[in-house]
């Protein structure tokens, strides 16, 4: 079956900065605290590193969080992004979307206190399609989209 968005993907052009991106790939990345005991600032030895390869190149870089107020402040480097140390109460989370060249690698790398490692529980890459959105004069709207790919981290205090 051959659905509209493979008759566009071709035909659709994603220029970032004025640059012409040729492979785009969305990785959405979740934290979650887990745990029943909060993950503080001071619990963190360095920033959290988020690599994506040698050869990666980071287009753009989106965060959201739970609850609303977590602040999250994320820095973008060529081919990996840093996640400075936060506050982090128990069930919080935040998802960092990243559209980037590669799927080659996803490894974290970080410290914290009382966590012997930060875990992945799934991961599952997808090419990103372009999301085109058509809206007709009755008031409906279509999505040709793409689905999020995760990669789950739950982080717990031993």
């Amino acid at each position: 079956m051959v659905t509209v968005a493979d008759k566009l993907k071709d035909r659709i052009e994603i220029f970032v900065d004025g640059k012409k991106v040729t492979k785009q790939h969305l990785k959405v990345i979740k934290f979650v605290n887990n745990g029943n005991e909060p993950i503080r600032i001071e619990d963190f030895d360095k920033p959290v590193k988020i690599c994506f390869g040698e050869n990666a190149e980071i287009y753009e870089s989106m965060v959201t969080g739970k609850p609303k107020d977590l602040e999250v402040d994320i820095t973008d480097f060529i081919n990996y992004l840093e996640i400075k140390p936060l506050l982090l109460n128990p069930l919080d989370s935040f998802s960092v979307r990243v559209l980037v060249n590669s799927t080659d690698e996803l490894n974290i790398e970080g410290r914290i206190a009382g966590v012997s490692q930060i875990k992945g529980i799934t991961r599952h890459v997808e090419d990103f399609v372009p999301q085109v959105e058509f809206r007709f004069g009755n008031g409906l709207k279509a999505t040709i989209g793409f689905e999020h790919p995760k990669k789950i981290y739950r982080i717990k205090k031993n």
